[in-house]
């Protein structure tokens, strides 16, 4: 009966030893779970960061794309306000020629008026 009885001890400790790497196996198991279940939750929550960069970026593309259209429209503006400005200053330059022509024209009729008023003075004159 020795060797009945030692081997029951040797199977009990087998099973103790057995039991025992159950538990560690399960502890083992549940840490691993648990490192699984974060690295799940830090790829999603990096997705979420990585869509959110991507929205931000095409955010701000489109507003640099407004910005342009707007500089793009307000260039324009621009051109056509310079030019419509270029072209009433040679409006005013050629008014200004017209202006000083028609003041010699006038200085010349004044000058005129005068040499009648003085030749109808002479006449009265020699009139009376």
């Amino acid at each position: 009966m020795l060797i009945n009885e030692e081997l029951h001890a040797a199977f009990a400790g087998l099973r103790a030893a057995v039991e025992k790497s159950e538990e560690a196996v399960k502890v083992i198991q549940q840490v691993e779970q648990a490192k699984l279940r974060e690295a799940v939750r830090a790829e999603a929550e990096a997705t979420k960061m990585a869509e959110l960069a991507a929205l931000e970026t095409k955010a701000a593309t489109l507003e640099a794309e407004a910005a342009r259209e707007a500089q793009h429209l307000a260039e324009a503006r621009s051109d056509r306000l310079t030019e419509k400005l270029q072209n009433k200053r040679e409006e005013v330059r050629k008014l200004d020629e017209l202006l000083e022509k028609f003041e010699d024209k006038l200085q010349e009729k004044r000058r005129e008026a005068k040499a009648m008023e003085e030749y109808v003075d002479k006449l009265e004159a020699l009139v009376q």
